[in-house]
């Protein structure tokens, strides 16, 4: 049988690799940009997604299993997420137009590689598009699959059945309100997992939501981290905005000498005070989003988180310091945290390679780590 490849992505280009003997064996490289997806088919075509020479816009190109291209395709959209079943790549993309371009998918089963036409079958999503909004992963678990919408509130998780690949079926929309910008999604047999973060003037928060398989995508969270950034930020703007409003009150703007230079302090003054007003109304917004989170442990592991993965029931956290693991399956405290290994290598990303491997990586270097 042969085996499954899977991609190493580096700075210029994508290695090819198989797991085989408990090691990381190259085949071959693909030449697309760092960040930037592919997809092995059952018919053991690598399709990838690139920047096209249409400007803003993206395409895609076809290679063999060795790393030949064999087509490359400009596209009109701007797509920012692929995944597959069989041999249907299924794209996500940005909404620029009156087109619905936010789910798409192309049928390869018995593709001409000497007919440049791709068919693009645009697929419908029950809502109201807005110009930018953006379908910014696809996760799939058996035959069920999932649109991650990522731009402007509110914001969505759209289900569908692909028990026929080439036939997606809409099953229900779930409002995602809780959450921020979504870095990263991760699903498996038993549970679906999110990175989320909130971020402006100064202020950031990551939240990692876990949900279990029964119930998917509701409120039952089973449980969320948040990490405050600036921890100080907020008393450091009550404190300015306080001190602004006693000069303020204790200035006298009567007519002087010095009207003239008084009365543009006085303008200066009253545009700092409604800018820190704006200010302390945003922390407050987003105090009261993160009060309506369930409240999960305190856990003592470094920011920012850069990635996470889950491996059967196990979390997997990547940040500055170390790559850690918690069992789900238990009650999440400190003492269920492993530290798998420190992060001297500086490695910003987990990549999984199957059910029960990943590797770490940057754009310079990888390490098979579980």
């Amino acid at each position: 049988m042969a085996k499954k490849i899977f991609f190493i992505p580096q700075k210029n280009y994508d290695i090819i690799a198989v797991y085989e003997n408990n090691i990381i064996k190259e085949t071959g490289k693909i030449d697309v940009p760092d960040l930037l997806k592919s997809v092995f088919l059952e018919n053991r075509l690598i399709v990838s997604l690139c920047p096209s020479q249409n400007h803003g816009c993206m395409g895609l190109k076809i290679f063999n299993e060795y790393g030949n291209i064999l087509l490359s395709k400009d596209l009109n959209q701007v797509f920012e997420s692929i995944n597959y079943k069989g041999n249907v790549v299924y794209l996500g993309g940005r909404y620029i137009n009156e087109g619905n371009e936010l789910f798409s998918y192309i049928d390869l089963t018995d593709i001409d590689l000497t007919d440049i036409d791709l068919k693009m079958n645009e697929v419908n999503i029950p809502i109201r598009s807005v110009i930018g909004k953006t379908i910014d992963d696809i996760l799939i678990r058996n035959n069920t699959l999932f649109l991650i919408d990522n731009v402007y509130s509110p914001k969505y998780v759209f289900e569908y059945n692909i028990s026929t690949p080439n036939n997606p079926i809409y099953i229900r929309t779930v409002n995602l309100e809780l959450h921020g910008t979504i870095d990263k999604g991760e699903i498996n047999d038993n549970w679906s997992i999110l990175l989320s973060s909130f971020g402006s003037h100064g202020v950031g928060y990551q939240i990692i939501s876990i949900f279990e398989k029964e119930g998917e995508w509701d409120e039952r969270l089973h449980f969320s981290y948040s990490c405050p950034f600036f921890e100080n930020k907020e008393s450091i703007v009550d404190r300015l905005l306080d001190f602004l409003i006693f000069l303020l009150e204790k200035c006298s703007f009567k007519k002087t000498q010095y009207d003239i230079i008084m009365s543009e302090q006085k303008k200066l003054f009253d545009q700092q005070r409604k800018l820190l007003a704006q200010e302390r109304k945003f922390l407050a917004q987003k105090k009261s989003i993160l009060a309506r989170q369930p409240t999960g442990p305190n856990i003592n592991i470094s920011v920012p988180i850069l990635d996470i993965g889950i491996i059967n029931d196990n979390l997997l956290i990547l940040s500055e310091n170390g790559l850690y693991s918690i069992d789900l399956t238990k009650k999440i405290t400190d003492e269920s945290i492993t530290k798998i290994c420190g992060n001297k290598n500086k490695y910003e990303r987990l990549l999984k390679i199957n059910n029960e491997h990943y590797i770490v990586l940057n754009a310079e270097k990888y390490e098979l780590i579980l």
